[in-house]
């Protein structure tokens, strides 16, 4: 004669959050901006019991404004007592572009936690990782969206260091657009890379590491321009503002990202790093650290020297000075730079 309670209450065309209880009052829904109109599917607990619907004409068709539409169910019972339920359903606009959510396949971080509102991200991979595939989760369904211009759900290939992911959102009604950047960074290989074209290895080679570059960066103006790794000369930079290698003071913005350089290194043919127990497999750098992972020469253990001093590679090429296929000759030159490279390391130690 009491229960106002009612037994089921659904939205066809959407969902309510939470799922139905009789003693929960309040929900919400959200639905896309091509939802015109959800039905409600009411049953009272008590067959004594009647409802009526306060919104529009009161039936259970319900036309969505777009927005926020509060609805009220007012359930009676046959001795008068009332319950109201209330839901707040949310039909999206067509000119919302925005992702609802973001994530990197295989749980890789993505800093900062994602948030609708910001659109730039960063992402550190292992060494290893070719690839990685983006999620992107967009609120509506009709909203298009595409990753570097291509399905969402394809993988990406990443650069030897950086590589600049963009999600592109439209709208559903295609007037507006919004772009989401990550910046995916491979962890440094553990090994010295060796170019199959030995002019590359000299274009390639960092001026103060003297080995691959590493995530390139150059010094804004500087002519001709000065490339280095971006470990070295970050580290450098803190030590003292000055181009190493010009002397000059760096100015704002002194950094520039090399992309195009990381790009066309990354596609450049290498050895494989266990060419001396006698892999000859030749691949792009952007492809070495995962081949390496798997390398069938790859050693068991520790490395002993006799697994290298050994091998006819070894013994061909370095057993003694007669073998060396380049001579070399070099003059000493210390320059500021390598003053303050030792100053940094000597007060770290």
């Amino acid at each position: 004669m009491d229960n106002c309670d009612l037994k089921r209450l659904s939205v066809r065309g959407g969902q309510l959050h939470p799922a139905f209880q009789a003693a929960e009052t309040h929900y919400t829904g959200t639905v896309g901006s091509g939802v015109a109109q959800v039905t409600l599917e009411l049953l009272t607990s008590d067959c004594g019991a009647s409802y009526r619907i306060l919104w529009g004409d009161g039936s259970s068709t319900i036309r969505l404004n777009e927005g926020l539409n509060k609805v009220e169910i007012e359930v009676v019972a046959e001795d008068g007592s009332m319950k109201t339920y209330r839901m707040d359903i949310t039909r999206l606009s067509a000119k919302i572009a925005q992702l609802s959510h973001l994530t990197v396949e295989g749980n890789l971080p993505l800093h900062p936690a994602f948030c609708a509102g910001v659109y730039e991200y960063n992402s550190v991979v292992p060494f290893h990782c070719n690839s990685v595939t983006l999620r992107p989760v967009v609120p509506d369904k009709d909203i298009k969206v595409s990753v570097n211009g291509a399905d969402g759900s394809r993988p990406v290939g990443l650069n030897f260091g950086d590589t600049v992911v963009e999600i592109s959102v439209c709208s559903a009604d295609g007037s507006n657009s919004q772009v989401y950047t990550v910046l995916v960074t491979r962890e440094l290989t553990p090994m010295a890379v060796t170019f199959i074209d030995g002019t590359q290895q000299l274009a390639y080679e960092c001026p103060v590491s003297l080995s691959a570059f590493y995530r390139p960066t150059s010094i804004n103006h500087s002519d001709p321009k000065h490339v280095f790794s971006r470990p070295y000369i970050e580290m450098l930079a803190r030590r003292s503002n000055v181009d190493p290698l010009g002397n000059c003071p760096l100015g704002e913005g002194w950094k520039v990202d090399e992309v195009d350089l990381d790009s066309s290194m990354s596609a450049a043919l290498v050895k494989c790093f266990f060419i001396y127990r006698g892999c000859d497999r030749v691949m792009k750098l952007s492809e070495l650290g995962s081949h390496c992972l798997d390398c069938p020469y790859k050693p068991i253990g520790d490395l002993d020297a006799k697994d290298v001093t050994e091998t006819n590679w070894y013994k061909q090429h370095f057993a003694s000075s007669t073998c060396l296929e380049i001579e070399t000759k070099h003059s000493v030159e210390v320059r500021n730079w390598e003053r303050r490279l030792q100053m940094t390391v000597e007060m770290i130690m």
